[in-house]
């Protein structure tokens, strides 16, 4: 039996074979399939943390915008209160002035008051009753929906961006501007060199020369990759291209 199970097709090769496929790595398809495929999902992935980015920022603004109403809408309902307590210290006086008005109108049947006096009172009280009622209804009057938190909420959305685009742009112009003045005047890192010939500017990232001028050229990482051509300066200021063989570098 150990001869006849050994020297078997399935001792020899069936399952054995069988499994070491199961072990082994993924095929060179698969593995082609991935590394040129990885470029692409890379590309996705970084669309959708963009997007993911935009969201986080158009959340934290509505945040910042809504808080902000918040603690506007607290503020005017303190004013609110307020008012409402100065509107009843009014209608104290009132119902006092009302008080007043009968006391006189007793007064004036007993005969102890004219009637003048009494229609004065009467007269004043009215007036402070309709001041009182108008200012409630003032203030009920201007009670509304209002689309300026919405207007809010845009401006903050656009204008955040494009603020912090406008800044981060001057900031990275600033430096070059100043770095490029630099060399031209001869402050920073530059190389001295001579017009060997005559040349004639033909557009405004060219400038002239002539044989024996001394120019002023700008450091080697600051040279454009344009073949043949050096960023030089003659005066200091102005700066544009010369041809490089007409140029002999003197330190």
């Amino acid at each position: 039996y150990g001869l006849g199970f050994g020297g078997s097709q399935y001792g020899g090769y069936g399952y054995s074979r069988f499994r070491e496929q199961n072990t082994s790595g993924p095929s060179r398809f698969v593995r082609t399939a991935e590394e040129s495929s990885r470029t692409a999902f890379q590309s996705v992935e970084s669309i959708v943390h963009a997007f993911s980015s935009v969201s986080m920022m158009l959340d934290a603004t509505f945040s910042a915008v809504y808080n902000s109403f918040r603690a506007v809408l607290d503020v005017t309902d303190h004013f609110s209160r307020l008012r409402m307590q100065f509107t009843n210290a009014l209608s104290a006086f009132a119902l006092v002035r009302t008080i007043r008005f009968l006391y006189g109108r007793l007064l004036a049947l007993l005969g102890l008051r004219s009637k003048s006096e009494v229609d004065a009172a009467w007269v004043e009280s009215c007036a402070a009753g309709a001041s009182i009622e108008g200012a409630s209804v003032s203030g009920a009057g201007r009670a509304g929906p209002k689309s300026w938190p919405i207007l809010l909420f845009f401006a903050v959305v656009l204008g955040g961006p494009y603020l912090i685009w406008k800044l981060l742009s001057a900031a990275a112009q600033e430096p070059e501007t100043v770095s490029g003045c630099e060399w031209a005047s001869g402050e920073d890192d530059h190389i001295v060199a001579r017009a060997g010939y005559d040349f004639t500017a033909t557009s405004d990232e060219e400038i002239s020369c002539h044989a024996g001028d001394v120019l002023i050229l700008a450091p080697k990482e600051q040279q454009p990759r344009v073949r043949g051509w050096l960023l030089a300066s003659r005066d200091g200021v102005a700066t544009g291209l010369v041809p490089a063989n007409y140029v002999q570098v003197l330190g």
